[in-house]
């Protein structure tokens, strides 16, 4: 015989289940607490959206990573940064530097600031490339204009050693910044590349005072002349003697900065690099080796060397040893107003003094 209990439990009838009844895998306590797969549901929707707002960032990160990693071109093609190249750094660099000092001395102005009119003019386009070149008067400009011009007609395959100087710097080829209207020129500004060449602001100056004064063009001749008589008064007997450095620079000292001719104004007057992004920053000393960096950094095919035109051939090229040579014929107030008429260009593009 069963026990007591067990028969007891085996004669009860049995509770007859709904149709679709499932059994209780929890109890009904569990059941009563509102365990039901309805809120198991909410909890896995929940999880399955944040995981998806994580993997959305992520996938944003990493999109905004790479695009940091390339740099645009004029013609749509991308230049990787990510492995600096030492031209790439250097540029970084300067660039660096540039800005630092700007901001040192309070110069540094937002895009949206307007430029002086002259700098606007010193900007030449290059629209097929999206180019803004500074134009800086000894510091290799004719050679730049010899490229950009080439550039502009879609003639890169030519020589531009074949550009001849004479109708050079009166084309009407090469179009000016301020020859578009405002709206034009704010759109340019923002989109183009603008390109920067610098020279050691004294060597530049005796590059000037060589080229320019020592030699027969009409317009210098003519200031030559008006420059000796301001420095020796009109009654000199020697008048018409060349103009010698050391007087070059007494009337250049007495002149305003802003009213100084473009071969030797200071390059911060002509280009404003405070409010000018300028994206490439070349030094002239080096331009041999820097040019065809620039060009290949810019999208630019580079078929041949980087045009070296001299115009008095026969005349040593201005470097630091010559440049030395002049400055040694300076007294040391002749100096000290050089070294402050140009201090922004020292400043501003990391150039040392030069000691005659």
């Amino acid at each position: 015989m069963l026990p007591t209990t067990a028969a007891a439990a085996a004669a009860a009838p049995r509770e007859k289940q709904a149709p679709g009844h499932q059994p209780e895998l929890f109890g009904r306590n569990s059941g009563a607490q509102g365990s039901s797969p309805e809120p198991l549901k909410v909890r896995m929707g929940q999880l399955s959206y944040k995981l998806q707002c994580v993997f959305g960032l992520c996938l944003l990160l990493l999109w905004i990573y790479y695009r940091q990693l390339e740099t645009p071109t004029t013609d749509g093609e991308t230049i990787r940064t990510d492995t600096y190249s030492p031209w790439q750094r250097t540029q970084q660099l300067r660039q660096e530097h540039l800005s630092a000092a700007c901001k040192k001395h309070g110069l540094w102005k937002p895009r949206s600031h307007p430029l002086p009119k002259q700098v606007v003019r010193q900007l030449l386009v290059e629209p097929n490339h999206r180019l803004l070149f500074c134009e800086v008067p000894k510091a290799g400009c004719s050679n730049w204009r010899r490229v950009l011009l080439l550039l502009t007609l879609n003639l890169s395959r030519w020589d531009p050693a074949e550009v001849e100087s004479d109708s050079l710097h009166h084309t009407r080829l090469l179009q000016r910044l301020s020859s578009f209207q405002p709206r034009e020129c704010d759109l340019r500004l923002k989109h183009y590349t603008p390109v920067l060449v610098t020279r050691h602001p004294l060597e530049r100056l005796v590059s000037a005072y060589r080229d320019k004064l020592l030699h027969s063009e009409p317009y210098y001749m003519h200031l030559a002349a008006r420059m000796r008589t301001a420095v020796r008064g009109s009654r000199d007997p020697e008048n018409q003697r060349n103009l010698t450095f050391p007087e070059f620079v007494t009337f250049v000292l007495r002149q305003s900065p802003a009213k100084l001719d473009v071969h030797w104004k200071p390059i911060e007057l002509l280009c404003s690099p405070c409010s000018v992004r300028y994206g490439v920053l070349i030094r002239h000393e080096s331009l041999s080796s820097e040019a065809g960096h620039a060009l290949r950094f810019l999208g630019i095919p580079v078929t041949g060397l980087f045009p070296s035109i001299k115009v008095h051939q026969s005349e040593k090229r201005t470097d630091g040893q010559l440049t030395r040579h002049y400055l040694g014929q300076l007294s040391s107030e002749q100096l000290g107003g050089l070294y402050t008429l140009y201090f922004l260009d020292f400043t501003l593009f990391g150039y040392h003094p030069l000691n005659p």
